[in-house]
């Protein structure tokens, strides 16, 4: 039994809030907070690829608009980075 799931090379550890019942994590290997919940586990690899396209998607959006106002994406410009969460809150 192992408590990750991978995908596109990136880890989603995942955790149990048994009080919740619900399944939840996060993504390692990326500098931000990428999160994730699912009541079933069979939902899991469906949250931590769409948890990972958003924060793609998110990503490539904001180095667009900072190319946009600054000319390039030099080292010195500083971006916050979001924080993402997905869930399955029915």
């Amino acid at each position: 039994m192992k408590n990750y799931l991978e995908y596109k090379g990136y880890v989603g550890i995942i955790n149990i809030s048994a009080e919740d019942r619900v399944f939840f994590g996060t993504i390692h290997g990326i500098n931000d907070l990428v999160t994730f919940e699912a009541k079933e586990n069979i939902s899991l690899n469906q949250y931590v690829e769409r948890a990972l396209k958003e924060y793609s998607d998110e990503t490539l959006n904001r180095a667009n608009q900072v190319s946009q106002l600054t000319g390039s994406l030099g080292n010195s410009t500083l971006i916050t980075p979001p924080i993402f969460c997905l869930g399955n809150n029915e």
